[in-house]
């Protein structure tokens, strides 16, 4: 493998995201199969909308795992490529103006379940190139982000011989700490669902 080609460093997908749209995928497939083996043949048309309901949302949230991206750094260049699809961004390190990230905090069903509401934090990555175009990324966390900017600006300054970054799943876990008890509570959610319509 020449130089251009060794990945020197790859970010991985943040855990709330890969949690969202796996669970959301498999959950409002399993609502959809619920509701046709309650009607048992005889469909109405709030049974049909549920239905359609369901398999939009499904789908939807297939689309977004599919089309998930992450950046990988190589000697050379910087690519932006789908977790999921054979589809790919290749620049050079020329070409790049600079990697930021923006961190907005966004409060959802403020004043229903308590006064604070549920909040989160929706995270962008962008990728300002010479030529003025913009590439955003939503599914890059905030250490991940550190080491990712660390390595490229290394890579670019040709700052001596740089060695494979190795990923280490604590760091990962601890990236996306604040996100562990959303997981577990789609895991709770999809797998007991999934556990009444095959048993109940």
């Amino acid at each position: 493998m020449t130089e251009r080609e060794i990945i020197i460093y790859k970010t991985r997908p943040r855990l709330i995201l890969l949690s969202i749209t796996l669970c959301g995928f498999a959950c409002f497939q399993l609502l959809s199969i619920l509701i046709i083996k309650s009607v048992n043949t005889q469909f109405s048309v709030l049974s049909i909308s549920f239905i359609i309901f369901f398999e939009t949302l499904s789908l939807t949230a297939l689309y977004y795992f599919l089309t998930m991206r992450g950046i990988k750094l190589s000697g050379k260049t910087l690519c932006v490529y789908h977790l999921n699809l054979p589809m790919r961004e290749e620049f050079k390190f020329e070409e790049v103006r600079s990697l930021l990230q923006t961190k907005e905090k966004v409060i959802v069903n403020e004043g229903i379940f308590s006064k604070s509401g549920c909040s989160f934090y929706h995270i962008t990555t962008t990728i300002l190139l010479k030529n003025d175009k913009v590439v955003k990324l939503y599914s890059i966390g905030e250490m991940d982000f550190q080491e990712l900017n660390k390595t490229f600006r290394r890579l670019r300054q040709s700052e001596g011989k740089i060695k494979v970054q190795q990923q280490h799943r604590f760091l990962y876990l601890l990236d996306n700490s604040s996100d562990v008890f959303m997981t577990i509570l789609f895991l709770f959610i999809t797998i007991g669902l999934g556990y009444a319509l095959l048993f109940g």
